[in-house]
C-alpha cells in the first residue's frame, strides 16, 4: 500500500508496504493516504512519478478524498515494485 504525505514544508512523502497481493498472484498498488489541503501536489507527484495524463492523476486523488478506494496499478510483483520504485517510496 502506498502512503502519500505532503509535508508542510511541501516536500512530498511516499510510505509503502509497497503492495498488496491478490489471490491470483497479482499485486495492486494503493493510495492510502492524501492530505485534503495538499490535493494539487499530490496530483502533480502522481502525474510526474507515474507518468499519468492530468486529469487521470487528479481523478485518483478526487476519488480517495471522496472515500473511495483507489488502486494506482495493479500487475506482477516486479512491476508492481518498479512502479513504486518511481515515486520514491522509502
Amino acid at each position: 500500500m502506498l502512503n502519500v504525505t505532503i509535508q508542510n514544508d511541501g516536500k512530498i512523502k511516499f510510505q509503502s508496504d509497497l503492495m498488496k497481493r491478490l489471490d491470483d498472484g497479482k499485486c495492486d498498488l494503493v493510495l492510502t493516504w492524501v492530505d485534503q489541503n495538499r490535493r494539487l501536489l499530490a496530483v502533480k507527484e502522481l502525474k510526474e512519478n507515474i507518468d499519468l495524463w492530468l486529469k487521470d492523476a487528479k481523478g485518483y486523488i478526487d476519488s480517495y478524498c471522496a472515500g473511495k478506494k483507489v488502486i494506482l496499478f495493479t500487475g506482477n510483483e516486479d512491476e508492481v515494485e518498479k512502479a513504486a520504485k518511481k515515486v520514491r517510496i522509502f
